[in-house]
Order: C-alpha cells, then sequence, then structure tokens
C-alpha cells in the first residue's frame, strides 16, 4: 500500500484522515462513490464499465421490452436490434424505456391521423360520386363489385374489391367513376337495374348508345333495311339509328 501513490503522498495517519475530510468537503460525498469518466472516447472497456455503473444491463438481452401477444418475427427482429443499439449507446434500463414509450406513441398518432385521414378522404369521394351519379349511385354501388369480381374470376385474383378498397379504391372518385362507365358500356339495353332506359329499352348512357350503334351496323338485316329506302324495315331502322345517334353522342359533348 505504501507503494500507491494516493497514500505516499501521505506522512502521517493524521494527514491521510485530514485529506480524506478535505475530499469531503470539496465533493460533498465519500470520493470512493464518484464515477470516472474515461479521457479517451474510444475506451470502450472504460466507457462499458461506466455505462453499466449507471444501470446499464451487462448484455442486451438483460432489457426488459415486453411485445404484445401474436408479435410477429418482424416485431421480434426489430425490439432485437433496439435493445443492440440501447447497450451500445450505454442506455439504462429506465432511458430505454423512455425511448420505446416515446417511438410507441409516435407510431399510434401517425396511425390515427392515417386512419382519420382516409376516414375524411372516403367521405368526400361519397360526397364527390353522389353529386355525379345522382339517383344511379345505389345501382353502381351494386355493379361496381360485381364487375370487379367478374375480372377478378378471369384473372383468377380473389377478392378483387376488397383488395382495391385496401389500397384505397374507396377514396379515389375519379377511378370508380371510370368502373361506372364500365358497368355501363358492358350492360345491354336496360340492363342495369334503375339506368333509367329510354323509350323502347333503349339505352340511357353514351357509352350503351355506341355499343348498340355498333350492334346495329353490325347486324346484316338492319344495315340493309338501312341502306335499302324500299325495304319495309328502312323507317324504322332510320329511326333507331338517329335516337341511338342522339344518345351516343349528345350535343356539347
Amino acid at each position: 500500500m505504501r507503494a500507491d501513490r494516493n497514500l505516499a503522498k501521505y506522512e502521517s495517519l493524521e494527514a491521510f484522515a485530514n485529506g480524506h475530510l478535505h475530499a469531503l468537503q470539496r465533493f460533498g460525498k465519500d470520493p470512493a462513490s464518484l464515477l470516472e469518466v474515461p479521457a479517451k472516447p474510444d475506451d470502450e472497456k472504460g466507457w462499458g464499465e461506466l455505462f453499466n455503473k449507471l444501470g446499464r444491463p451487462e448484455t442486451a438481452d438483460g432489457y426488459k421490452l415486453d411485445l404484445d401477444e401474436g408479435a410477429s418475427d418482424a416485431d421480434k427482429a426489430f425490439a432485437d436490434g433496439f435493445k443492440a443499439i440501447a447497450h451500445k449507446a450505454g442506455l439504462s434500463q429506465a432511458q430505454m424505456g423512455a425511448a420505446v414509450g416515446y417511438l410507441n406513441e409516435t407510431i399510434q398518432k401517425a396511425h390515427q391521423e392515417a386512419a382519420e385521414a382516409a376516414k375524411a378522404a372516403a367521405a368526400e369521394c361519397q360526397k364527390v360520386l353522389g353529386a355525379a351519379w345522382g339517383d344511379k349511385k345505389a345501382v353502381y354501388e351494386t355493379e361496381i363489385p360485381k364487375l370487379l369480381g367478374d375480372l377478378g374470376e378471369k384473372l383468377k385474383i380473389e377478392g378483387v374489391f376488397d383488395k382495391l378498397n385496401a389500397q384505397g379504391l374507396g377514396s379515389s372518385p375519379e377511378l370508380l367513376q371510370i368502373l361506372a362507365a364500365v358497368t355501363d358500356m358492358r350492360a345491354e339495353p336496360g340492363a342495369l337495374p334503375g339506368a333509367g332506359a329510354g323509350e323502347a329499352g333503349r339505352p340511357a348512357t353514351p357509352y350503351q348508345a355506341q355499343a348498340a350503334l355498333s350492334a346495329l351496323h353490325g347486324d346484316p338485316a338492319k344495315l340493309k333495311a338501312l341502306q335499302d329506302r324500299n325495304d319495309p324495315l328502312h323507317k324504322t331502322v332510320l329511326a333507331e339509328r338517329e335516337a341511338l345517334l342522339k344518345q351516343a353522342y349528345p350535343a356539347g359533348q
């Protein structure tokens, strides 16, 4: 002990006692309870000992981090990675817990804001569609899922409507109006309930009228009657064609 430089400077027991009392007065506590901060940033051993004294677990696995039941493998991997970073940074259990708590609150708030934004977008979409579709809104709300179901069956994709809804279909009035137009195009004249078919079951939309015109021009008997003024059906087919033209290409469109 006499070789210790900290003790060698005291010439007597009384001098040692006085030195100890002086240290207590200076630091306000027993010098033995003070922590030594490493002088070099790369002193891993020194910093590790200091962090451990300040409450860091001996290893990253020593952190207590509770996961919800049914946590996924990705959640578990994230937790392990977070604990490793926290241990390397020298965080105590309390510090790590505070960081995780803030992270959870931030994520929860972001999810809540996203849900509220999606709800508002869906409400605005319904408002736009109500103005655009009018009385046919209920018709399209029935026919669009049928259309997507048929397409999904053809493409061998299950749950197309639900998947598209999850991706924002219900918040896109433009896309829904396009799908509504497709339901009109694929419908037979007067096939859509409430579609407002005209006289003699004529199509009520330009898309349906254009499809009917194509069918008329492709009908050999009607085409012959249309071209032959002496044909008994000439006037009837001509009137049908003129009515379809007006519906297919409304004035100003």
